[in-house]
């Protein structure tokens, strides 16, 4: 059989998102393993293995890898959703857009994690069921605990991916909410002005016969109208409830 995972990519310097592939040739009694960058979870199995705690089988050592896969995963996930967590208490005493960014980043790492972790169980969930001389019965066992290991990681990162949609979609409500207050702010603007440049207009109009030109206290009559129709409009768009 041939078999490709991956884990999360623990080197210095590199992004765990950015996730370390390994594959292996499997027979009877033989497993052959490539990968071009450094991956924890094999490590960890050849560490136990040079200190003595052998696989009894192929398909035992896969199923060490692949649960030494999920165990690296697993505290990369729990931190996602702890960031995650951060950015709810913090959009709870401000807003979510504040912590736009950090949204981003998170939404960004749980879909790579899980595009690579959802095939990897498939792929292990078939290998369980495959008829493989060298695959016995509690060893197909292994592999699906280790395919089931990676299905609860898949439904966290599933969970945090509908929480980071949930955060998304406060962020576009908050949006709209601002553009209606901006739009009923001009909207009010508009209503208590329009008909103030309206009159001002006509009566700035340079032609002969306009009623006033000769009164010295015409300006402040009209001042003074202009002044009683602005208080007008302000209660009727205060009696709208459009500055609501």
């Amino acid at each position: 059989a041939i078999l490709i995972l991956r884990g999360v990519n623990l080197n210095q310097g590199e992004e765990p998102d950015d996730m370390v592939s390994v594959r292996f040739w499997i027979e009877r009694d033989l497993v052959i393993g490539v990968w071009s960058r450094r991956i924890f979870a094999v490590s960890d199995v050849v560490d136990s293995i040079e200190r003595g705690n052998l696989p009894i089988s192929p398909a035992e050592l896969i199923s060490r890898i692949c649960f030494r896969l999920a165990d690296r995963a697993e505290p990369i996930i729990a931190d996602l959703s702890e960031k995650m967590d951060a950015l709810e208490e913090i959009a709870e005493k401000t807003s979510y857009s504040r912590s736009r960014k950090g949204l981003i980043e998170i939404r960004q790492s749980s879909s790579n994690f899980r595009r690579y972790l959802v095939p990897q169980r498939d792929a292990l969930t078939t290998m369980a069921i495959e008829d493989l001389s060298w695959l016995d019965d509690r060893q197909a066992g292994r592999i699906r605990e280790a395919a089931e290991r990676i299905t609860r990681l898949g439904e966290e990162l599933d969970a945090l991916k509908d929480r980071a949609m949930i955060a998304h979609d406060e962020i576009l409500s908050e949006r709209a909410d601002r553009m209606n207050r901006t739009m009923l702010l001009l909207a009010a603007v508009t209503t208590i002005f329009l008909p103030l440049g309206l009159i001002t207009g006509v009566l700035g109009i340079n032609v002969g016969g306009m009623p006033g030109a000769d009164n010295p206290a015409a300006f402040w009559i009209v001042c003074a109208g202009l002044g009683v129709l602005g208080v007008l409009a302000w209660l009727y768009v205060k009696r709208s409830n459009m500055m609501d």
